[in-house]
């Protein structure tokens, strides 16, 4: 979400399976204003879900920079 008040949650099914792992990081870019909060939401993830997790799908806003959000992915706390 860019802003404080959240629109997409209601968009999301809760009653899916899906909807069990899903995490929403809220108020700001995930590339540059909460690129922090990304990497302790992936260390969360991975430390309970790595055996059980078959994907991971980053939804970004249209104007999210990548390259931010790659090195997140790249950093060694990540690393199998």
């Amino acid at each position: 979400e860019f802003g404080s008040i959240d629109i997409d949650s209601s968009l999301v099914d809760t009653s899916s399976s899906v909807a069990s792992g899903t995490v929403q990081l809220a108020n700001g870019c995930v590339c540059c204003t909460i690129n922090g909060s990304l990497l302790d939401a992936l260390s969360q993830l991975l430390a309970d879900r790595r055996r059980s997790l078959d994907a991971l799908v980053l939804e970004t806003s249209g104007v999210a920079d990548p390259e931010p959000i790659l090195e997140t992915l790249r950093q060694p706390e990540l690393a199998a």
